[in-house]
């Protein structure tokens, strides 16, 4: 009965903790201004978000979790290369020292 407690108490403050990492990482998405960084915040949105799904432990909560990430870590890459490529092919509107900010596309 205790390890049950203790199992259950250690979940629950995993779930927890997962959560406001992953509310502080949705938090800082809007505030970045650098597309790079911006990249790397929405994939760990992507990846702290999958223990969550998973949360039941069983087989299809594992499935939904492993669906997602290989779902949306897909989109997220064609959004990465579609940033670089477009940064590599018009490298005339910028210097050789710059990085692509979000408020020079806008």
């Amino acid at each position: 009965m205790r390890a049950e407690q203790g199992k259950a108490l250690g979940s629950s403050r995993f779930f927890h903790f997962q959560f406001n990492l992953f509310h502080v990482s949705m938090l800082l998405v809007p505030m970045v201004d650098n597309l790079v960084f911006l990249w790397v915040l929405i994939t760990s949105t992507t990846v702290i978000s999958a223990p969550l799904i998973d949360y039941r432990r069983d087989r299809r909560a594992q499935e939904a979790a492993w669906k997602y990430i290989m779902i949306s870590s897909s989109g997220i890459v064609f959004c990465f290369a579609r940033h670089y490529l477009s940064d590599q092919c018009f490298p005339a509107q910028r210097s050789a020292s710059e990085t692509l900010y979000r408020y020079q596309l806008v």
